[in-house]
């Protein structure tokens, strides 16, 4: 053992901690709407490239274009975020989130990180090169009525969970995603 622990491995073991109690509460209805029936979608993702970027940008696009109301949540690993980069975020359609919006002890100090745990997405997509504490937190405890995932760290976070051939393209990721979900029908 190393001796020495960071802030964000403290912040993620209360994130743990809490998500673990808000799901034993019982948290939300999980149920599953077929893809034309869904509206709104919570796209929830963490990425340092700008390739995944654009996939990502894809793939709203394309949720766009199918009628779908999205609200895009991106997670910057990074503790600290420049300036410079948080400017140019701005510009975006999407809301960025950090560790510094945590807590110690595991409070989201983020508005729009606690907007989108509340809103009653028919589906959430969750689309990551790693799993991330952080994620699996707000998957847990998002209002999301079925949860969609390119990996399979916890079994429990995920109704849909689909594995790309190469794990690190997000964009098949992407592509995988959305090819399953179009067939998913209600029986």
């Amino acid at each position: 053992m190393s001796g020495s622990f960071k802030v964000q491995d403290i912040k993620n073991a209360f994130l743990k901690i809490r998500a673990y109690f808000k799901t034993k509460k019982g948290g939300f209805e999980r149920n599953t709407k077929n893809y034309q029936e869904a509206t709104k979608v919570g796209v929830l993702f963490s990425s340092e490239s700008e390739e995944d970027f654009q996939s990502l940008e894809k793939f709203v696009k394309q949720l766009y274009n199918d009628i779908k109301q999205v609200d895009v949540l991106v997670f910057q690993s990074e503790l600290v975020v420049e300036e410079e980069e948080e400017e140019k975020k701005t510009t975006k359609q999407y809301q960025f989130f950090s560790y510094r919006d945590i807590s110690l002890v595991g409070d989201i100090k983020k508005e729009e990180v606690t907007t989108f745990l509340s809103v009653p997405y028919d589906y959430i997509c969750c689309v990551s090169t790693v799993p991330q504490p952080i994620l699996e937190h707000i998957l847990k405890t998002a209002n999301g009525s079925c949860r969609i995932g390119n990996y399979s760290s916890s079994s429990d976070v995920f109704e849909l969970t689909i594995e790309s051939q190469d794990s690190n393209n997000l964009s098949e990721a992407f592509n995988d995603i959305l090819r399953y979900w179009k067939n998913i029908s209600k029986n």
